[in-house]
């Protein structure tokens, strides 16, 4: 398999808090080698609006620790060529893009051609992008941090990047920042799966517990079948997600 997920904070011992946000996140190596080694995760996506949380030291910590513990990295880097640049990996002899972009933008966040940042979800970078991506691959998957918080459906601007992505070339689109679960549509050889909601994270309000597992079959045609096994965060402080067995 080919594991990714939304890697929302900085990966560091460095760093000072960003001035004037109300939650920063910041975790110890530790945390993310043991989510590289026993969940087997081998790409994060930091195009988010945490990843910048402790400043840019921290950042380019969060990306030498991903790099030390085999992780491929998206969505971020150290200027703005190395953010919207795809990794590419190859399963069972498909070779698959991963691309991520981030709509939520706090001031200063954004990789620049000399600046370290995320990427931001502007349109005029996403299609060629994924384009040049498709050409490389048999599947392009992107990730977007988008939408509002604690809402069930997606919005305009998502569903608008979403058709920039497909109309591109893209094959499955993910997204994050929500803090709930939202729907997943499946149409032809393409899913979309607007929020996947918390995973390791408190749940303070309701739905925010709501979690899973999206696993998704695919081939040289795109998406061939997908599920979501579900699972609940048992609370604010017991943020260990549990699995939810079939009755």
């Amino acid at each position: 398999d080919i594991a990714t997920a939304n890697l929302e904070g900085a990966v560091s011992t460095r760093g000072t808090p960003v001035p004037g946000k109300e939650f920063t996140f910041r975790g110890p190596p530790s945390a993310l080698r043991a989510a590289a080694r026993f969940a087997g995760l081998d790409v994060v996506t930091l195009a988010n609006n945490h990843t910048l949380d402790y400043g840019r030291v921290a950042f380019r910590d969060t990306i030498a620790y991903a790099r030390e513990y085999g992780l491929a990295t998206v969505g971020g880097g150290s200027d703005l060529a190395r953010a919207r640049r795809p990794a590419i990996l190859t399963h069972g002899g498909l070779r698959v893009a991963l691309l991520g972009y981030s709509d939520v933008r706090p001031l200063g966040f954004d990789a620049g051609p000399s600046r370290s940042g995320a990427a931001p979800a502007f349109p005029e970078y996403i299609a060629p992008d994924v384009r040049a991506a498709a050409r490389r691959a048999d599947v392009t998957v992107v990730w977007f941090h988008w939408g509002q918080e604690r809402h069930f459906r997606p919005n305009a601007r998502q569903r608008s990047l979403t058709r920039v992505s497909f109309r591109a070339g893209a094959t499955v689109v993910l997204g994050a920042h929500p803090h709930v679960l939202q729907p997943i549509e499946h149409t032809g050889n393409r899913l979309v799966a607007w929020s996947l909601g918390n995973f390791v994270f408190g749940a303070n309000t309701p739905g925010t517990e709501r979690t899973g597992i999206l696993r998704i079959r695919l081939g040289a045609s795109g998406v061939l079948r997908w599920g979501l096994r579900r699972a609940r965060i048992a609370g604010v402080y017991r943020v260990q997600p549990r699995l939810i067995r079939a009755a």
